[in-house]
């Protein structure tokens, strides 16, 4: 399967349009840089190619040459400038999801300290609780939407340098990894999931409610009506059966009947 569908099947549901857009830059890969190089000789691009001493034939320092490798360089430049945009999308969405975690995380923790012995401490706490699944849901979801984009980036990169010729994947690479959504984006992750244990660590939340995906979870809530309404339907079906049993049994005689009596 193409990377693009996988990508496509892979994205968090609600965040497909922050993503890199994938198949996007491949498309414009395709169409703004494939004429060019339909139209240039395949030695035009090659760099170390053979050229006359005079400048005159196809060479990489051939005014022929020149010319394709200045079309190329504008096109790529452009399509670089994609690119860049499509990261900007990237940085925005994990700054203001991350941004979001935060602002609740840190408002939680202010109404539980203002909960502290009061009568409604407990009803918060288990509130809280839910908040507690959510974000760390939303933390999970965050680190993939960050992984993912690494690698679209990486992909489409290394798709543009074979197409072009050119080899922008290493130094494109290490701007990269200084995205407010990769390595610092790893860094400020990491310190929300810590936060996040401590609260709920404070909240009494054991390890399996709080490590438990929340879809586990869920599934958990429903199936407990239905145990519920399963057992008393158990129940009810054996006080039946007993019923059952009790009616058909036949009475026993009185052995101390009045005509015995009377005999004796």
């Amino acid at each position: 399967m193409k990377f693009g569908k996988q990508l496509d099947r892979h994205k968090v549901r609600g965040w497909d349009s922050f993503y890199v857009d994938y198949n996007g830059l491949k498309y414009s890969l395709k169409t703004c840089y494939a004429p060019l190089q339909r139209k240039a000789r395949p030695n035009d691009l090659e760099q170390g190619s053979h050229s006359s001493s005079d400048g005159r034939g196809g060479g990489a320092n051939s005014p022929r040459g020149r010319a394709a490798r200045n079309s190329v360089a504008q096109v790529s430049d452009a399509w670089l400038a994609e690119l860049e945009a499509s990261i900007d999308c990237v940085n925005d969405f994990f700054c203001s999801v991350a941004d979001e975690a935060e602002s609740r995380l840190n408002a939680a923790n202010e109404e539980l300290s203002q909960a502290r012995g009061s009568g409604v401490e407990l009803q918060l706490k288990r509130h809280l609780q839910n908040m507690v699944q959510q974000l760390q849901a939303t933390l999970r979801d965050l680190g993939h939407f960050a992984a993912a984009n690494y690698t679209a980036l990486y992909k489409i990169l290394k798709k543009h340098d074979k197409q072009t010729g050119l080899c922008v994947l290493p130094s494109v690479l290490q701007q990269v990894a200084k995205e407010p959504f990769h390595d610092p984006g790893k860094t400020r992750l990491e310190s929300l999931r810590l936060r996040l244990q401590d609260f709920a660590d404070a909240l009494g939340m054991d390890n399996d409610l709080q490590l438990a995906a929340p879809h586990v979870r869920s599934l958990a809530e429903h199936a407990w009506p239905l145990m519920r309404l399963s057992f008393s339907l158990g129940v009810i079906s054996m006080a039946l059966v007993v019923l059952a049993v009790l009616s058909g049994m036949e009475p026993q005689s009185d052995q101390y009947s009045v005509e015995a009596l009377a005999v004796t």
